[in-house]
């Protein structure tokens, strides 16, 4: 499984603001009366009504821009089932495209598919524009866990603390999920914030195991067939200092045949 901490930065977009969490000043209980299980379950049922979106295959349309002011779009297929990820995406005047299914991955640039062992133009092309089977597959991980929130979260290796916390982000009430994983899947600690009356997320942040981390804002949403509704904008910062990391806006979403 993912470290998605470690996946963003490499992706070069990509933690829980001090200013933008904080403690609950709604004169609320220290503990409200849901468990983590019964959040995570009204958090699905809010933005996979259906319960389909991990059995489906969906065509993306993400425009991501870093603070830099750089901006990539990526032409994104992410088939859950076959747990196959796709990606077009234009790079320094190159046409790139990924594909993984399972282990199997593929490459091309400029409609050129990389061979086994291309030649020394072409590996210097491919080192040059960050094109490998190890980014394709880093890609893979991203996209499919961000874009499937939260319903990712009932994957095998995520451990949902029982407890259900009272907080604010961004100046508003929130329901906090806690969230880690196994051994073996993941390092992170996770909090998902939720609103108190219609579950819907509107943020979520990590910490790394060296106390670095992130936090994202959601705005927005994007209706996909069969009702799912996917938060439309992520807005990253870092925790330590808020400094801005970048944007992802999703400016299509198609369910797939």
């Amino acid at each position: 499984m993912l470290t998605v901490s470690s996946l963003f930065v490499r992706c070069a977009l990509c933690s829980l603001v001090g200013a933008a969490v904080s403690a609950p000043a709604f004169g609320w209980a220290e503990k409200p009366e849901i468990d983590g299980t019964t959040l995570l379950a009204r958090m699905r049922a809010r933005h996979d009504p259906a319960g389909s979106w991990m059995a489906g295959r969906f065509a993306l349309t993400v425009v991501s821009t870093y603070a830099d002011g750089r901006q990539r779009r990526r032409e994104c297929e992410i088939d859950y089932a076959s747990h196959t990820y796709r990606q077009r995406v234009e790079i320094d005047g190159h046409a790139v495209r990924m594909e993984v299914t399972g282990d199997r991955c593929r490459l091309w640039i400029d409609g050129a598919e990389l061979p086994s062992s291309p030649t020394a133009a072409t590996a210097a092309l491919a080192k040059k524009l960050n094109v490998s089977c190890d980014r394709a597959r880093l890609f893979r991980n991203y996209m499919s866990y961000l874009w499937g929130l939260p319903m990712k979260l009932g994957d095998p290796g995520t451990i949902v603390a029982p407890t259900v916390t009272r907080d604010e982000f961004q100046g508003a009430p929130v329901l906090t999920l806690h969230v880690r994983y196994a051994k073996g899947v993941g390092t992170d600690r996770w909090r998902f914030y939720a609103r108190p009356d219609t579950y819907a997320m509107v943020g979520y942040a990590f910490d790394k195991a060296d106390g670095k981390g992130e936090y994202i804002v959601l705005d927005g949403e994007v209706g996909v067939e069969g009702g799912a509704r996917i938060p439309k904008t992520r807005r990253w910062y870092m925790t330590a200092d808020d400094r801005f990391l970048g944007t992802d806006v999703l400016e299509a979403a198609k369910r797939l045949p």
